[in-house]
């Protein structure tokens, strides 16, 4: 319902590059100019000393570290809970999912006998759902196709481990999340690092250094990588360190295990004052570069006009039309995608009505609409105003947007009988654009999510169009209709811009 929808837009944009504005001034000095295992040992003496708030203190502390925007508790293990924090469904007997949530060892307990501090560390003690929590009892965290256990929605997985380098029963958390219980391992490595030789599992007890078995490390340096440090680890990082006096270096220095664990970082030397990100070339820039220096004269091309628009729900592949504005919605949520964050696309309220939605579009806090492009026998969806096209690039669930057309941004669109668009990427099959109900996003998904539908609105016409000889068009500064600089149409032949006029090149 719409009611238990929360916006999570402002928690989902990635921390900016070195950022370390959380920490207090000089709190990491001592790992200065060491890498690799000495780097390691630096942060646990430095991260290693903190309060033990005690078991039952875990409760209260949730209130600060683990509240939704919407004041609901933060669910990590499943998308459809919906609970209120120190409500009636703290601690008690469940007997499915949603029924109540618990404190959920992310290094499961038995691994270290259940000693202290290591039980009421909140940097991996979450408040999950009972249910799903009980389903992954004492697993390792991995990769499977869940083929003993699926959470609501295939959210989160339990089954034989698809991944090599152990062949046992794993628990997947969700792509959401993965980077998320990467860098709680690396903070419990690291911590714990004097202790861990002597926990059991799978995964520890590997000498202080590594710390963790190989397949381990190299899992969850992917896990990190693919799923960035987001908003909301750096506020729970802050509010964990209000209670227990401590942080997680991985969650304020993005990309820190690659300077210790990785091979490519394990000799460049980490500072606290002049921290590079090694995952900065991940990043996608918001805004295309500048252009060539024969479109510098132009004049810039006005934004899009936002005025009122008809848009229909298409249910058909052979009814899209090229050069068409489309919106991408989630008719059961009432949410249209809209504006990027980064690695989703963020949603704006919006409900249609008879297969019909009449709004403005291209605008911050409203619809916006993608432009139907072709290439070859696959789509591609232009955003005029986020300047560049929606692309799955990584192995997770990330929707960027891009500058070029390239493999990443290219689609399959088919419908089923319903009216839900299936929105595939070409160049990873598995993951299409979906809807996550349980933390309000857009992004690209393996696992099933709410399905999306696509309203399709009028082709632009052009009205007052000059012409343009084909050989001469090479000479002119010319922008598609979007506003993205041209070159090179030796063989194109279409309606283009030129310093706000609409030419005709045949």
């Amino acid at each position: 319902m719409k009611s238990l929808r929360f916006n999570l837009i402002s928690l989902l944009l990635l921390v900016a590059t070195g950022a370390t504005a959380q920490a207090p001034e000089g709190y990491y000095t001592d790992a200065n100019g060491k890498t690799g295992a000495s780097l390691k040992t630096a942060l646990f003496r430095i991260i290693g000393p903190h309060t033990n708030i005690g078991y039952d203190g875990l409760w209260g502390a949730y209130k600060k570290t683990d509240r939704r925007a919407d004041g609901k508790l933060w669910d990590m293990y499943s998308c459809t809970t919906n609970y209120e924090i120190g409500g009636s469904a703290q601690g008690k007997n469940y007997k499915q999912e949603g029924d109540a949530y618990n404190r959920e060892h992310s290094v499961p307990q038995s691994w270290f006998n259940e000693a202290s501090p290591m039980k009421a560390d909140i940097f991996h003690v979450y408040p999950t759902d009972g249910y799903v929590n009980n389903r992954r009892s004492n697993y390792p965290f991995g990769e499977t196709t869940g083929d003993k256990y699926k959470s609501e929605g295939g959210f989160s997985k339990l089954g034989q481990s698809t991944r090599k380098g152990y062949s046992g029963i794993v628990f997947e958390p969700n792509d959401e999340y993965k980077g998320d219980f990467a860098r709680t391992y690396f903070y419990m490595a690291t911590c714990y690092e004097d202790r861990i030789n002597g926990w059991s599992g799978e995964v520890f007890g590997h000498g202080s250094y590594p710390g963790m078995a190989s397949w381990c490390v190299d899992m969850f340096l992917e896990w990190a990588e693919n799923d960035p440090v987001s908003q909301k680890e750096i506020d729970r990082n802050n509010a964990a360190y209000a209670v227990q006096g401590n942080r997680n270096p991985y969650i304020d220095f993005p990309g820190l295990e690659q300077y210790v664990w990785g091979g490519k970082y394990k000799t460049e030397q980490f500072s606290s004052t002049d921290y590079k990100n090694p995952y900065d070339h991940k990043v996608y820039p918001d805004t295309i570069p500048p252009t060539p220096s024969d479109t510098t004269d132009l004049p810039d091309v006005p934004d899009p006009i936002v005025d009122e628009r008809e848009y229909r729900l298409v249910i058909r592949t052979s009814d899209l039309t090229e050069g068409a504005p489309l919106l991408i919605v989630c008719g059961t949520a009432g949410t249209v995608m809209s504006e990027q964050g980064k690695d989703i696309r963020a949603e704006v309220d919006l409900k249609a009505e008879n297969g019909i939605i009449i709004t403005e579009t291209g605008t911050h806090n409203k619809p916006y609409a993608v432009t139907l492009g072709t290439s070859g026998t696959h789509f591609t969806l232009y955003d005029s105003v986020g300047k560049g096209y929606l692309a799955l690039t990584g192995s997770a669930n990330k929707l960027y947007t891009i500058e070029q057309a390239d493999q990443d941004a290219l689609w399959d669109i088919s419908f089923d009988g319903e009216g839900n668009a299936d929105i595939r990427s070409v160049s990873r099959s598995n993951y299409s654009i979906q809807y996550n109900s349980g933390a309000p996003r857009f992004a690209c998904y393996k696992t099933e999510q709410t399905p999306v539908q696509i309203y399709q609105g009028k082709k632009p016409v052009p009205e007052s169009v000059s012409t343009l000889p084909l050989g001469d068009s090479h000479r002119h500064s010319l922008r598609d209709l979007t506003g993205r600089p041209v070159h090179d149409l030796q063989s194109a032949r279409g309606i283009y811009l030129q310093a706000g006029r609409k030419i005709l090149v045949r």
